[in-house]
């Protein structure tokens, strides 16, 4: 009787070790494996309500797309970029000695399968500022109203912690059709 119930405790433990445990750890991993996928279907699911009209959204896209290609001007009209200019360092307590504007050029820009040629021009910008009111003057002009890059900077100190500041600004805008 004793062999018997130690055969029995014996073959319990054998298919609990090797048979029962392995199952249980499988059907554990299918659990897991069934949540992960019902959570890719439910943001599948959530794709495809928010562009329930794809073609909707694709007319969308092209048209941000084109409203960034058409963001340079038709015209260089440097006064209305001085004006921004005087506005910004009135915003932020920047003296200005003196504005120059430079002559306009061309640049090509390499597109895929264009030469695309856009003007440039100069402005040159002479201040007398405190630290971080330049910084604020100069963000302030580079978030205006067009395109425009500060390219060249000369800043020196002076005692009475004021900067003297040459900026050089370019400002851009299309070439007219030939």
């Amino acid at each position: 009787m004793v062999v018997v119930l130690s055969f029995c405790a014996a073959f319990i433990l054998f298919y609990w070790q090797f048979v029962g445990k392995p199952v249980r750890q499988e059907i554990s991993n299918i659990e897991v494996e069934i949540r992960r996928l019902r959570e890719i279907e439910y943001k599948l699911k959530e794709i495809v309500i928010r562009y329930k009209n794809f073609d909707k959204f694709v007319g969308l896209t092209g048209d941000r797309l084109q409203d960034a290609q058409n963001f340079l001007p038709q015209e260089m009209n440097h006064d209305k970029f001085i004006v921004e200019i005087y506005k910004a360092a009135e915003n932020n307590n920047v003296r200005i000695n003196s504005v120059q504007v430079g002559e306009i050029s061309t640049v090509k820009l390499d597109e895929k399968n264009s030469s695309r040629e856009i003007l440039r021009q100069s402005v040159k910008v002479q201040l007398e500022s405190e630290y971080i009111p330049l910084l604020n003057f100069i963000r302030e002009v580079a978030d205006g109203e067009r395109l425009t890059t500060l390219e060249n900077t000369l800043i020196t100190g002076e005692e009475n912690n004021f900067l003297n500041c040459d900026l050089e600004f370019f400002i851009y805008a299309e070439k007219p059709a030939q």
